[in-house]
């Protein structure tokens, strides 16, 4: 575990003095994956498994993208949908979600969220008996740049309901 800790460290440390793109696109805040408390155990182990494959410079790419999902929590996102031009959507820090009414129906109406093992669960009420469980993709710019927004994509665990579903997706810009 000691090697681990060390590595990502030395992965965090690497990309700041690199200087790599973060959020805005200005010298990189990235936290190792340990300390990003918005993102599941599964999701945590997903991340160290392309870390543990990658190239140094893929890492930082990878440890990046990690912080991007992380930082969904807080962010003032503007659902890109014409049906729905400028409503919005946030997971607060508290552990609540406020969002336009007129996309209540389209985010599982959820007034709560929790961090699920590879997804952000929105969730119906503060103790999240009925919830749908979403994974969050960041979206870039063109060319791989600064962060723009989020995919986010419902998670169905039933292989036999999956089957029977249409890929459910929600885009999200970054509000201003």
């Amino acid at each position: 575990m000691k090697r681990m800790g060390g590595a990502l460290a030395a992965v965090a440390a690497a990309c700041a003095l690199a200087a790599c793109a973060q959020l805005g696109g200005g010298v990189s805040s990235s936290k190792p994956l340990d300390q990003l408390e918005n993102l599941g155990a599964g999701t945590k182990a997903d991340y160290q498994s392309r870390m543990d494959q990658a190239s140094e410079a893929d890492k930082q790419k990878i440890l990046t993208e990690a912080n991007q999902v992380n930082a969904v929590v807080g962010a003032e996102l503007v659902l890109d949908d014409p049906s729905a031009k400028g409503a919005k959507f946030q997971l607060k820090d508290d552990k609540t979600v406020v969002m336009d009414q007129s996309i209540a129906p389209l985010m599982s109406n959820a007034t709560n969220w929790r961090v699920g093992d590879r997804s952000i669960d929105l969730c119906t009420d503060a103790s999240c008996e009925y919830y749908s469980s979403w994974t969050v993709a960041p979206k870039t710019g063109s060319g791989g740049g600064s962060l723009s927004g989020y995919t986010l994509t419902l998670l169905i665990e039933n292989e036999a309901e999956a089957a029977n579903v249409k890929n459910v997706t929600r885009e999200f810009t970054l509000g201003k």
